[in-house]
């Protein structure tokens, strides 16, 4: 994406409106121009620096929606109260449940690992996605509960010591992904099949006989994000 590129300049002032942004109305009025954007860079073959930038400030916008809407604690809008504000709907927004779920999710990743997250995917030239966004803030969910269990224990412990009896475990078996993020991780890997085939094509159409430089490196990416959303959704 050049300099005087007409999309770089609706990122760029999306990103300062963003950081104004107060409401959700406002919020999803950018992150839908920046996915918009997004989705150009992509379908125009603009390159993997324009849409990353773009996949940011959706990203950013999404992340910023997400803790606006926990603190309103929403619930799809069947709420019963005088007040305007409790009566408001997720329809009222413009936002579905699982867009709501979803960017609650996104906006739990702690910020300095967020950042990390796209240092790293720029600096290896990754593809910047919502679902690694939402697979880091599992695995982070995780160890938070694993560290909440471990102290649980240890606190166990002491009352064990004490002469209290410990309450009976029960097991909890995993039901994979629900299904605002099997639905995200979905649309990732369809996502990345549409441009492994775009990749692709140009081989088993008979037009090319070997991939550049760049589409190899893009192919190698892509098998691996692909390895690892199978692997979620198998989880």
């Amino acid at each position: 994406m050049s300099v005087e590129s007409p999309q770089l300049v609706v990122l760029e002032s999306a990103t300062h409106a963003l950081a104004l942004a107060n409401t959700i109305g406002e919020i999803k009025m950018i992150r839908d121009k920046a996915e918009a954007v997004r989705k150009y860079a992509q379908s125009a073959a603009l390159g993997l620096d324009a849409q990353n930038r773009a996949a940011e400030v959706k990203l950013r916008a999404e992340r910023k929606a997400g803790q606006l809407l926990s603190s309103l604690n929403l619930r799809g809008g069947d709420r019963k109260s005088n007040n305007h504000a409790d009566c408001l709907k997720l329809d009222d927004l413009g936002i579905s449940q699982n867009q709501s779920t979803r960017w609650q999710r996104e906006a739990q990743l702690s910020e300095d690992v967020f950042e990390e997250y796209l240092r790293t995917k720029q600096a290896a030239g990754g593809e910047i996605l919502a679902a690694g966004v939402l697979r880091l803030a599992k695995i982070q969910s995780k160890q938070q509960g694993e560290t909440a269990s471990q102290n649980v224990k240890a606190q166990t412990a002491g009352d064990d010591l004490e002469g209290n009896s410990p309450q009976p475990k029960t097991q909890r078996k995993s039901a994979g992904p629900q299904p605002p993020l099997r639905d995200e991780l979905m649309g990732e890997l369809k996502d990345h099949c549409n441009l492994l085939d775009d990749i692709l094509r140009p081989i088993y159409s008979g037009t090319s006989e070997k991939l550049r430089s760049g589409e190899r490196r893009g192919l190698g990416h892509l098998m691996t994000e692909i390895r690892v959303l199978l692997k979620q959704l198998s989880q």
